[in-house]
């Protein structure tokens, strides 16, 4: 198991640069940048050196170093866009040992060390261009106990359990595409024919930042504990505007109403876990049941765009 740098605003800088994390043949060459972000955006650019300017590049005469998994809140410029290995436990496989297995990027892992028995929890969050596998973070590195420096890591006794379809992919995507993938969820349930879905999306927060897959368990409840339980048709109304700084999503159903006790109240606490996680306590689920039929699942959470600081 060796050690990755990628992510930390340290890694790569030129030739001589003091203070380098990782060698800068890792990120490629003139021509072929692989590792780095560019001018043109494209591996034939030239190098972005870090301003100094913190937070989104403090490292002054530092490339930025790139990771798949990404936070598309910040600009491709901005380092903090990127998985920092100094701070993250993740781990670097090679796409083509993934072929097959429904891994992809943002999943979780467990990293155990089998000698001295510690573990962590990590996230795939980079792909390596080498066929070797078990690359890991600096920061996993050092949760399992292990030198972290350019020659560090393991040759035996770590093992890996890494768990498909765990993640929430690159965790922020704009409320369009989640809508989306709604809409194409929505054609596929088994319910589908006896299903109406009213929409309600407010255009400023059309290109608002949400939480991957934010919607889908709530709508998933409104169906399985509310719509599938009427004999007669059922209604959905989908909700989006923004409010005191906030997107605002609102799931509205028309079933019996909400109760604490049924399985829907397991995915809420899940899904109220998540957004504690995201955003502490900015971060709320609220459900009511209305004074008639029906209930409605609430979501608020700071309103985010693409470059926001």
């Amino acid at each position: 198991m060796a050690v990755d740098f990628d992510g930390a605003s340290r890694c790569y800088g030129p030739h001589g640069i003091v203070g380098a994390l990782d060698a800068l043949a890792n990120a490629g060459h003139a021509g072929n940048w692989w590792g780095v972000v560019t001018n043109t955006g494209h591996a034939a650019g030239q190098p972005i050196v870090q301003s100094g300017v913190a937070p989104a590049q403090s490292d002054r005469g530092f490339y930025i170093s790139q990771t798949p998994l990404i936070d598309p809140m910040y600009p491709i410029d901005d380092v903090r866009r990127y998985t920092d290995a100094t701070k993250v436990p993740y781990v670097a496989l090679p796409p083509a040992h993934l072929r097959g297995t429904g891994l992809r990027i943002g999943d979780f892992c467990l990293a155990i060390n089998m000698i001295n028995g510690r573990f962590s929890y990590a996230v795939y969050a980079d792909a390596k261009r080498q066929p070797n596998l078990g690359e890991s973070s600096m920061r996993l590195v050092d949760n399992l106990g292990l030198p972290s420096g350019r020659q560090g890591g393991a040759t035996r006794g770590v093992m890996f359990l890494v768990f498909p379809n765990s993640g929430i992919g690159q965790g922020s995507i704009p409320l369009d595409e989640e809508l989306q993938f709604i809409e194409k969820y929505l054609e596929q349930v088994r319910f589908s024919d006896r299903l109406q879905v009213r929409w309600s999306i407010a255009s400023e927060v059309r290109d608002a930042l949400v939480p991957e897959f934010i919607l889908q368990p709530l709508v998933e409840n409104a169906i399985r504990h509310g719509i599938a339980k009427r004999a007669e048709a059922g209604l959905i109304e989908i909700t989006a505007c923004e409010s005191d700084s906030e997107v605002v999503l609102s799931i509205q159903d028309n079933g019996p109403g909400y109760h604490p006790m049924s399985d829907a109240g397991v995915g809420l606490a899940n899904m109220r876990a998540r957004l504690a996680t995201l955003f502490g306590e900015t971060g709320r689920l609220e459900v009511v049941n209305a004074e008639g039929d029906g209930a409605t699942a609430t979501v608020l959470f700071p309103l985010r765009r693409r470059g926001d600081g």
